[in-house]
């Protein structure tokens, strides 16, 4: 009796823990995830429009594809799978889920336009001429060719042209940003999908990725250096300085190249070199690498001391005032007009006006000019340093003074303990450090008629 009672307690137990493993799951809606054409296997992208969406090499032909339609908890209705059939237009499935629910899908199978022939009536063409990419048709022609008046036939594989009739003359000539190139549209063959392509004529070689210009902080740059060809190293030479620790860079490649979604161009250190992918109109990828911008060095005026009529050691420093030049100078050439102060020029190096140099002569004589200044974009004086000569007193030898700059949005904070001198190359700021001699900051008032080019406030 007792074998038998264990055993019927074992039975219940076992039948207790059956119930408890139990799934009670319900079974996921039913979708396609992937879909065989011609046995090659195209995984598709969940989305909520019931849409399995592929998109096949320019030019392959839809008319007669292998398909098989693989679906995720449920099975196909409709149509028959794994047959060949016609794609070229959206296919509708239905689908049985295991959850018994039912749902239609779209099978859309894209497959853009191929450019097969292109001949201009008058010009032969060759083959390796013609660049066709993803947006653009680009053709090499020979130096002069007029490109304002060109009878082209363009022949295309799924795709047919919807704005264009072959053979008829069309002027192909651009000029960027005012006159775009034509847009050529080409009808795809589901008959819906309209494909866009820049249609360029152009004597300049085409092909290889290259980088042109760029534009930092809003600046082109004046030039670019091929530093290294092979590897596709260069370095931009600009105009000015920027913050080129956090720039925003915008790369200009050569018409028809591609640069790479991924490359954002903010927030760039520069300083530290930047790496950037371009495709060329021959469909390559190159990976371009950018090193630290250099600045252009030539000034925008240069002129000797004898130009000025300065003396050799007039100790003469710039800055800008608008559009014009502010110099400040303590020493003229035997003969000439005395202009001593801080004084006005042009562009072009002519005088225009001048303060008189009244109340300078601190130093027990040996010094009667003003010998250096700063000043801000506007023409602001920010600083004048008052030459020490023998008979100076000590109080302005290697004396600090702290100093605020703004280069355009840019403020700079240097401290001093030596002669600090503006070279004027450009219209942005650029700093030199000289001799040991002190500084003084200045109430401008007292220095006579106020200049007209220059906005005489209190440093």
């Amino acid at each position: 009796m007792k074998k038998i009672f264990y055993l019927l307690m074992s039975l219940s137990l076992l039948s207790s823990c059956d119930d408890s493993f139990k799934d009670e799951r319900g079974y996921q809606s039913a979708k396609i995830v992937a879909v065989k054409l011609n046995n090659v296997l195209y995984n598709i992208a969940e989305n909520d429009a019931n849409e399995a969406k592929v998109v096949l090499p320019a030019g392959t032909n839809l008319k007669d594809v292998k398909t098989e339609i693989l679906v995720a908890n449920g099975t196909v209705v409709s149509p028959e799978n794994n047959v060949n059939r016609d794609l070229s237009k959206p296919v509708d499935v239905s689908i049985s889920g295991q959850d018994g629910e039912n749902s239609v899908w779209k099978l859309i199978v894209q497959s853009p336009p191929k450019l097969t022939n292109l001949s201009v009536v008058g010009l032969p063409i060759a083959k390796d001429k013609i660049f066709f990419g993803k947006t653009s048709i680009i053709v090499q022609v020979p130096v002069g060719t007029d490109i304002t008046n060109l009878a082209v036939t363009y022949e295309f594989s799924n795709g047919t042209l919807k704005n264009y009739v072959n053979g008829s003359t069309k002027d192909y000539s651009f000029n960027l940003p005012s006159k775009a190139p034509f847009s050529l549209e080409v009808l795809g063959v589901d008959g819906v999908t309209v494909y866009k392509y820049d249609v360029v004529f152009t004597s300049e070689a085409v092909g290889p990725a290259k980088i042109n210009s760029m534009i930092i902080n809003g600046d082109l740059t004046s030039e670019i250096i091929v530093v290294d060809a092979a590897k596709n190293i260069v370095q931009p030479v600009v105009p000015y300085l920027t913050s080129f620790s956090d720039a925003t860079v915008v790369i200009n490649a050569s018409f028809g190249n591609t640069i790479d979604p991924a490359f954002k161009g903010t927030n760039v250190n520069t300083l530290a070199g930047f790496k950037v992918k371009i495709t060329g109109t021959d469909g390559i990828e190159r990976e371009f690498t950018v090193k630290n911008p250099l600045i252009k060095s030539n000034p925008i005026l240069e002129k000797s001391h004898a130009d000025f009529g300065f003396a050799a050691n007039a100790g003469s420093s710039a800055g800008f005032s608008g559009n014009n030049i502010v110099i400040a100078t303590n020493a003229m050439n035997a003969g000439q007009t005395a202009v001593l102060g801080i004084n006005a020029y042009d562009l072009s190096g002519n005088y225009l006006n001048g303060l008189a140099k009244t109340g300078t002569n601190f130093d027990g004589g040996a010094v009667t000019g003003i010998r250096k200044l700063a000043t801000d974009d506007n023409g602001k004086i920010l600083g004048v340093q008052l030459g020490a000569g023998a008979g100076g007193g000590n109080d302005f030898i290697n004396h600090q003074m702290e100093f605020y700059f703004r280069c355009g949005a840019n403020e700079l904070h240097y401290v001093f303990s030596k002669q600090f001198r503006l070279n004027i190359r450009a219209k942005k700021c650029w700093y030199q450090h000289l001799g040991i001699i002190g500084w003084k900051c200045y109430n401008y008032s007292s220095f006579g008629t106020k200049n007209k080019c220059i906005n005489l406030e209190s440093s």
